[in-house]
């Protein structure tokens, strides 16, 4: 298998490495920074990495390979993933698989060309928890759907110069952050159209505003059924990775809180303390990460299929384009 991108710290790349059912990787770090490779390979004390620094379109047509993870710029997805499939590799890659709706279609639609598995890495759909969460909503436990909420606060704030590099003609906050929150939605309501949807935002910070970036934002969907989703991003927390759901309905609540880094309580007569939440994504989805990567290797060996699926991304990716759209407007946008 081959990994083509420059994220090697990246979590699914770490799970994917230190996992006992791949024996030969074959990285290609795309900026030719072996010394990153030298230091991820120490970390995960393993020789079953290779520095490979030939092109992706290279590496990808290597006969040994059965599969090529892509952990590239956002931008760069859909040529990695079309070029790997036509070249009869199944790909696992970052959400998403592509910048637009018409990427994302022309990615899928070649998956199936090809008859290759193509896995989009919405990893929040493996952690337990939410799970959970997907499980009480299909078991008709809360009965109607009448509410949803995603909270979604990111901990640490990315690096400036990403933010002023990643999606600058529309609103990084809801293209590269709340897509995740958005396909928890798809997800859990099993791919309820939304009817509308309506974007507030603000820019708090000097520098954000400069680039012209909120770094708060409220999504508000409302679907045909009745039932009314808001979702409230923030790019930054001060007190760790903050990442929770809530559904409503007419027989019942489900809710899904925040794991900490130690479960225990500490209570006194001046009142009770808890530790700190998971600074960030690596450490909070660390175990969903790790069933990601073995759900892709079970669609390989043919014991499962893409828990993901093409419809659903394109519904999230519409719905993102809609909220990007109502971002610049000021104005409600219909689906």
């Amino acid at each position: 298998m081959a990994l083509v991108g420059k994220k090697i710290g990246h979590s699914p790349v770490r799970s994917f490495l230190t996992g006992t059912r791949s024996n030969d990787v074959i990285l290609n770090v795309l900026t030719n920074e072996a010394s990153k490779y030298q230091i991820f390979q120490r970390t995960l004390c393993t020789s079953s990495v290779k520095n490979n620094s030939t092109p992706g379109s290279q590496v990808s047509s290597k006969q040994s390979l059965d599969a090529v993870f892509v952990f590239t710029p956002t931008e760069t997805h859909a040529d990695y993933i079309c070029e790997s499939l036509r070249r009869g590799k199944a790909v696992m890659t970052e959400k998403p698989c592509g910048e637009t709706y018409s990427d994302i279609k022309r990615c899928y639609d070649l998956a199936e060309r090809m008859d290759k598995v193509l896995l989009t890495g919405f990893q929040r759909r493996f952690d337990t928890t939410f799970q959970d969460v997907f499980q009480a909503s299909r078991n008709k436990a809360l009965g109607d759907l009448r509410f949803m909420r995603v909270t979604s606060r990111d901990s640490p704030k990315p690096p400036y110069e990403f933010l002023r590099n990643t999606d600058v003609s529309g609103c990084s906050l809801i293209s590269d952050m709340a897509v995740h929150d958005i396909d928890m939605t798809v997800w859990l309501t099993c791919a309820e159209r939304p009817i509308s949807v309506y974007t507030m935002s603000h820019m708090h910070d000097p520098i954000m505003k400069e680039i012209s970036q909120p770094d708060s934002s409220l999504l508000a969907l409302k679907y045909e059924s009745g039932l009314m989703v808001i979702i409230d991003s923030e790019r930054e927390s001060p007190y760790g990775y903050d990442m929770r759901i809530e559904m409503f309905g007419s027989e019942g609540m489900v809710k899904a809180e925040n794991p900490r880094e130690s479960s225990a309580v500490v209570d006194g007569k001046d009142g009770g303390k808890l530790k700190r939440l998971f600074n960030s994504f690596p450490q909070r989805f660390e175990a969903a990460f790790e069933k990601e990567i073995d759900h892709f290797i079970d669609c390989l060996d043919g014991r499962d299929t893409p828990l993901i699926k093409k419809e659903e991304c394109l519904l999230t990716m519409e719905v993102v384009e809609k909220g990007v759209e109502s971002f610049k407007t000021g104005k409600v946008v219909y689906l």
